[in-house]
Order: C-alpha cells, then sequence, then structure tokens
C-alpha cells in the first residue's frame, strides 16, 4: 500500500473533510438544556418573518446572546448551519 504524497492527496475521504462547524462544537459543550435553548433559538430564527427592524430574532441577536457566555461565534457560520452548508451536513 502506497502511503506517499500522491496517495495522500488524491484519496481523501469525504468524512475526513467534515468536521463539525463551530454551532455544533458549543452545543457539545453547554448542557442538554442549553443545547435545546440553541436548537429552539435557531428554529424561532428561522420562523421570524419580520423585515428590519421589525425581526425579533435574528442571527445578530444569537452571536450577541452566544458572545454574552464566552461563545465567539459568526453570523455568517449560524446562516452556513441553518442552511446545511456547514461541515456538519
Amino acid at each position: 500500500m502506497t502511503t506517499g504524497l500522491v496517495h495522500d492527496l488524491t484519496t481523501r475521504g469525504v468524512s475526513e473533510t467534515r468536521t463539525p462547524c463551530k454551532f455544533s462544537l458549543i452545543q457539545q459543550v453547554v448542557s442538554p438544556e442549553e443545547s435545546e435553548a440553541l436548537s429552539n433559538a435557531m428554529s424561532l430564527i428561522k420562523d421570524d418573518r419580520g423585515v428590519g427592524r421589525a425581526k425579533v430574532y435574528s442571527y445578530e441577536w444569537l452571536v450577541d446572546v452566544l458572545s454574552k457566555h464566552g461563545h465567539q461565534i459568526s453570523t455568517s457560520t449560524l446562516g452556513r448551519h441553518a442552511r446545511g452548508k456547514c461541515g456538519c451536513q
């Protein structure tokens, strides 16, 4: 079996490229109750039909809440996770 550079560069599997996104990592380190609250918060964001200032729940809101509790994450990471475009999928 070849374990050289060419082999390593041409045989990478999908499972090796998928790593949990920051949102999933945060969910793994918080309590089960907090993890459920995070999932609910993402649902609230998806379901909020407000526009502009009428929007109550947003990625910016969730970033602020998580930051307040010591969890740094970006709005773009939350958006990718919500759309299923992150490493979790």
